[in-house]
């Protein structure tokens, strides 16, 4: 397709991007194309437009009063972005999440589950592209972290207790 620059595949999250010249293919056009291959098209990210997420009042629900409990708990907040069709939020939640020692140290952090496809709002301010999308905030709202895809017990695990040794 003229315009179009590069296509990177993902296949551990599902995922592909394509990077095009604007001068040479429109935003529309490029979301059509990708339609007619039976995708849901999603702009993630222009150059032109970034989002200043600096303001905490901009914070969707539920994740500004999550985020409020987090600050009043001492906790840090982990938002688990998943939707009933994906199969590996699926795994996640009958393998990682079901885990004892998983379970043991997600009791020091506010859980939060976030359905990707009923809040888009929460989604798209994250910016989350694949499924599962884990992201941990500090009580300021800032991003300490963030893995998407499927990840194993000992890595969670591990990533999150180094979170809450090294805030």
């Amino acid at each position: 397709m003229p315009g179009v620059k590069d296509v990177e595949v993902d296949l551990a999250t599902d995922r592909f991007t394509v990077y095009f010249v604007a001068d040479e293919v429109s935003i529309d056009q490029m979301h059509g194309a990708v339609k007619s291959l039976g995708y849901a098209p999603t702009t993630v990210s222009s150059a032109l437009e970034r989002v200043d997420k600096s303001n905490a009042a901009e914070i969707p629900e539920p994740v500004l009063s999550a985020l409020s409990e987090a600050r009043a708990s001492g906790k840090l907040l982990f938002l688990d972005f998943q939707a009933a069709w994906c199969g590996a939020c699926k795994i996640m939640e009958n393998t990682t999440f079901a885990d004892g020692n998983v379970k043991e140290t997600l009791t020091k952090y506010l859980f939060l589950k976030i359905d990707a496809d009923e809040d888009d709002e929460a989604t798209e301010y994250f910016g989350v592209v694949g499924l599962p999308t884990l992201v941990v905030l500090d009580a300021s709202g800032n991003e300490k972290y963030r893995h998407v895809g499927p990840i194993s017990v000992p890595d969670l695990d591990l990533d999150l207790r180094n979170l809450l040794s090294n805030p």
